[in-house]
């Protein structure tokens, strides 16, 4: 069957349709790249109302340059349809990740977390309030899970008006803070509240309140006590974190994204390690099968069927220990040492580069920022502040050790792995 074509982009699939209007993989013939394609509904199109919202959408994401951000490539309109270009994330949502595997470990969770508090720092300090941060708006790229925070199609400036469509309220329940159904005039501490549900869900696999009826739903966020992780497993750090990120007050949460990562982080490091010094490998299987038919729409390609894929990912170059041949003779057993012979050493772990780190000329500019290198040919930057080189010095071997393969940062379990600015 051939693509369809929609001006100078060729259709090669949809990856996820909701009211708004449908999002596909699609090939940009003019620039020949492939990107997702966000295309309007030809009812919204038509509305004056929504036509200025949607271009203010484009306008908003093209002031946020954060590298966890979904990048806006360009915006118009093709045959009375407006539409919307974007990066294209080769991986899966957070909301299929868990659906399909369940919660994450804490190390992994916190990991999300604190990279999405990045895109919303940058956000806020532009004067923007994402008003819909969810798992289904977090990617996460398929080779090492990097994470990126989109659907800023509903974000808003704080001094401007209110940004509904069709008279319903931006955001998606489970997720809305209390301040959000008086009609109040909302800032960053509504994402906060949103983060925050997104911890607990990240570490339990439930959402904070399970109730369905919108009724009930709105009812729990205004007067119900937030939920604790450690009644589902996770550890008890994270309650009052939790606890905080979710106070029915705005002024009792966490400033800001960074200070909720950063107490996250700092509930982190009060969990034990797993025997044997550095925690267990957070593996999160590539949830194919799992996700939803008709997922919520947003700039993320299917992952390829396969074995699961690890977090962090395995070193480049490395695969699975080949198999000996039919033919080959099985190894001889090693010769027994003498009774007082001394145990032999363990082989040292080897050394990975890490591509995250916190670094000092990261951290004095935002609480949220992290050195990282994507490869051993780049220097690092900051991860808050994408035009920013970030001066630290690469991590010290016991970080690489902990960090363990390429990817976002497992733990931090020795002090030298922390700034101490």
């Amino acid at each position: 069957m051939a693509s369809e074509m929609f001006g100078p982009y060729r259709l090669d699939g949809m990856l996820g349709q909701g009211g708004m209007g449908r999002v596909f993989r699609a090939f940009d013939t003019d620039l020949a790249r492939t990107v997702a394609l966000k295309v309007l509904t030809a009812e919204l199109s038509a509305d004056p109302e929504f036509r200025r919202r949607f271009r203010r959408e484009a306008l908003v994401a093209a002031q946020l340059t954060d590298p966890h951000v979904v990048p806006i490539h360009r915006h118009g309109e093709i045959d009375g349809q407006l539409f919307l270009e974007m990066r294209l994330v080769d991986g899966d949502d957070l909301g299929a990740v868990l659906a399909g595997t369940g919660p994450l470990d804490p190390a992994s969770a916190v990991a999300v977390i604190g990279q999405v508090a990045s895109a919303l720092d940058a956000a806020h300090e532009a004067g923007l309030v994402h008003r819909d941060v969810k798992p289904a708006n977090v990617f996460l790229t398929r080779r090492d899970r990097f994470a990126y925070l989109g659907d800023f199609g509903i974000a808003r400036p704080t001094s401007g008006g209110s940004l509904t469509a069709s008279g319903a309220t931006v955001g998606t329940l489970d997720y809305m803070a209390p301040e959000r159904f008086g009609g109040l005039e909302v800032d960053g501490r509504a994402d906060v509240y949103a983060l925050g549900c997104l911890l607990f869900e990240s570490l339990t696999g439930r959402r904070p309140f399970p109730d369905r009826e919108p009724a009930a739903l709105m009812s729990a966020h205004v007067h119900a006590a937030p939920p604790r992780p450690s009644e589902h497993g996770a550890p008890p750090a994270f309650d009052a974190v939790v606890a905080r990120a979710m106070a029915k007050d705005p002024a009792a949460r966490h400033p800001t994204a960074g200070d909720l990562a950063a107490d996250a982080r700092a509930a982190l490091d009060t969990v034990p390690a797993a025997p044997g010094g550095a925690p267990d490998a957070a593996t999160i299987p590539t949830p194919a099968a799992a996700r939803p038919a008709a997922a919520a729409p947003g700039p993320v390609g299917p992952s390829a069927a396969g074995p699961p894929a690890s977090w962090p990912p395995r070193p480049a170059g490395s695969g699975p220990a080949p198999s000996p041949p039919p033919d080959a003779a099985p190894p001889r057993p090693a010769p027994a040492a003498p009774d007082d012979a001394p145990a032999p050493e363990p082989p040292p772990a080897p050394a990975v580069p890490a591509p995250y780190w916190p670094g000092r000329s990261c951290s004095g500019r935002s609480r949220t920022s992290w050195c990282w290198r994507p490869s051993r040919s780049t220097p690092p930057w900051c991860s808050g502040r994408s035009a920013a080189p970030c001066s630290a010095p690469s991590p010290p071997e016991p970080c690489a050790r902990a960090a363990g393969a390429p990817g976002v940062p497992r733990r931090w379990s020795s002090s030298r792995c922390r700034s101490s600015s």
